[in-house]
């Protein structure tokens, strides 16, 4: 009778120690204060795209420039040059020089520029031009490299007007056909009608200073 009243005093001791356990962690628990997730904002993860798209390139078309080599050369006439080409690869395209090109007073590494006149002398006309004041070839005078005296054997053309001429060239550069001869003060389109026939236009690309 003793035995089973101690058993049962165990019983109660253990069922009240866990009652009073229960309630110890349920205060603290309720006591603890919570945190709040509902004002939270998301956590966004952005992940880098570690394969690029790689952009094709599209090759801009090159610029061509038009520009007619004449004299001694082998192919003469009117080629299509890349932008940035020289004399000597406008040479290279009318098929190289002819074996009597007199290239002495020719700058080939000189740019060349659209619509351009690329004269190579033979050497029987660049004697033609030394002896004559750089202006003559077979008759016509160069407007482009002939002097004050040798524009004067041009019908109408005087000292006043071979100067404008020479005047014109040196500020402007080199006649690209021989219309542009009529941008000159003093030489209208009568004045031209009569030259024309007794002129041309070459831009020999000399290492020289245009002859005045």
């Amino acid at each position: 009778m003793e035995k089973k009243e101690q058993k049962s005093g165990v019983k109660w001791k253990i069922l009240a120690g866990g009652i009073l356990l229960a309630v110890s962690c349920g205060i603290y628990f309720f006591a603890e204060p919570q945190t709040d997730f509902s004002n939270r904002e998301p956590e966004i993860r952005i992940e880098e795209d570690v394969t690029l798209s790689e952009v094709p390139v599209i090759p801009e078309e090159p610029v061509l420039l038009v520009v007619d080599v004449g004299g001694a050369v082998i192919f003469p006439g009117v080629l299509e040059l890349p932008e940035g080409s020289r004399v000597y690869e406008a040479v290279d395209a009318a098929g190289g020089l002819t074996e009597d090109a007199d290239i002495r007073n020719i700058n080939l590494a000189a740019p060349i520029h659209d619509g351009e006149k690329i004269y190579i002398p033979t050497k029987e006309e660049a004697e033609q031009m030394m002896l004559t004041g750089g202006g003559t070839i077979t008759g016509k005078v160069n407007i482009n490299t002939a002097n004050s005296a040798a524009l004067q054997t041009l019908n109408g053309v005087g000292p006043a007007t071979a100067a404008a001429i020479i005047e014109y060239r040196t500020e402007n550069g080199p006649f690209g056909k021989a219309e542009d001869l009529m941008n000159v003060n003093g030489i209208g389109k009568k004045t031209f009608e009569n030259l024309k026939d007794h002129i041309r236009v070459s831009c020999l690309r000399s290492t020289e200073k245009l002859l005045v």
